[in-house]
């Protein structure tokens, strides 16, 4: 069974492709809006992704400089001589 739709007519036709160009015309400067916005956040994501990774160096360089100094700590520990008073040393 084949359904018969009325065939719109052309001066309706017209009138849809008006409203909808009439539409998308309307939705311009939404859609530059939109691009705006998006471009604003991208330009923040890289300031924030440069924050991190400037942030990232500078603690590799603080544990990279807390394990020197431990290691620094402990060669001075062996190194060191333990002065003990006279008379409390041990045979």
């Amino acid at each position: 069974m084949t359904v018969n739709k009325p065939q719109e007519s052309v001066s309706e036709l017209a009138a849809t492709l008006e409203a909808v160009s009439l539409d998308l015309r309307n939705m311009q400067p939404d859609l530059e809006g939109v691009n705006d916005d998006l471009a604003s956040a991208q330009e923040e994501l890289e300031d924030t992704r440069a924050k991190l990774d400037e942030t990232e160096l500078k603690l590799q360089n603080t544990q990279d400089a807390l394990a020197a100094s431990e290691e620094a700590r402990r060669a001075a520990n062996r190194d060191r001589v333990i002065a003990r008073p006279k008379g409390k040393q041990e045979v």
